[in-house]
């Protein structure tokens, strides 16, 4: 294949280049080299020859190169049947994966909206996190509670992701003061929002648990059903010894159930790339066109994000 690059930088006629090309193709695929044939026929075009080793590489697991292959074709179902054989992000690029289904628009389109909700709320800043364990998570729990309360900062891109999956969310700040921990409603809360409700905490991690606490005494004050917690990030651990994530032991007693997003797996995972789809595109800006007297002159409605 280094010949046919060369000849590639060289300028040599497209025409000779496709043969080439498809040649040494062929010739990875009768030494039964998938991965060398793919990016061979992508390089000639070989639309046909792509969507037959796509195929043969779904049937064999590689997922990720299948998924290439369908992405090169245009082919967004051939990505959706990759996305419903994923089981795990261990080693595999899941989210990569969803944004090349949702196409990188629809992740800055997301981003915006994001953007423009926790600027709403007087939030000047916040960060956002990997989409696909979260709307997994999201897409898995949120019609399991009434409400969510997600903490400010960590917690408000989780919140902001149930929310668009249908769970209402309050947003409360809390953050560690020497030994202690502070706490304050951002959103107006009433006692009937949490009273005899199902409360699902979100936040993006635990470490110390000062925080955590906090949070869940001051919910129990409004009498709720129970009181959850869903978090983005699990522990990681090397040589035995956590050094990122979640510090699990350090999470209170009080929570009914805990929720960490690698525990759901990604079973389900076409679902969400299609439910996250149908959410972005009501998402996107519609340009309204008025037509406002008879010399056919038009004002223009500016779009939302």
């Amino acid at each position: 294949m280094d010949n046919a690059y060369s000849m590639k930088s060289r300028g040599v006629h497209p025409e000779a280049l496709r043969r080439e090309f498809n040649d040494l193709g062929r010739f990875a695929l009768s030494e039964g080299n998938l991965l060398e044939a793919l990016l061979a026929f992508k390089e000639s075009g070989n639309r046909e020859e792509v969507a037959i080793i796509g195929q043969e590489l779904l049937s064999k697991g590689r997922l990720y190169d299948a998924m290439d292959a369908a992405m090169f074709l245009g082919d967004r179902n051939g990505v959706l049947n990759g996305l419903k054989k994923v089981k795990s992000d261990v080693n595999f690029p899941v989210d990569d994966c969803l944004r090349d289904y949702l196409g990188q628009d629809s992740y800055d389109l997301l981003d915006r909206a994001f953007n423009k909700w926790h600027e709403k709320k007087g939030i000047e800043s916040a960060c956002s996190f990997k989409l696909a364990p979260v709307a997994n998570m999201a897409y898995q729990l949120a019609d399991k509670y009434d409400i969510g309360v997600g903490i400010s900062r960590g917690g408000l891109y989780p919140a902001f992701i149930f929310n668009l999956l249908g769970l209402p969310v309050k947003i409360a700040d809390s953050h560690k003061t020497g030994r202690g921990a502070s706490f304050r409603w951002i959103d107006e809360v009433v006692e009937e929002d949490l009273e005899e409700k199902n409360v699902l905490v979100l936040d993006k991690d635990v470490i110390s648990g000062r925080t955590s606490k906090r949070v869940l005494d001051e919910l129990m004050k409004y009498d709720p059903k129970s009181v959850s917690v869903a978090l983005i990030h699990p522990p990681i651990y090397c040589e035995g010894v956590r050094i990122t994530g979640t510090e699990a032991s350090n999470i209170p007693r009080g929570y009914k159930n805990i929720h960490i997003s690698n525990c759901f797996g990604y079973k389900k995972l076409d679902k969400v790339a299609k439910k996250m789809d149908r959410i972005i595109k009501g998402l996107k800006p519609k340009i309204t066109v008025k037509k406002y007297n008879r010399a056919h002159s038009y004002e223009l409605i500016k779009p939302m994000f």
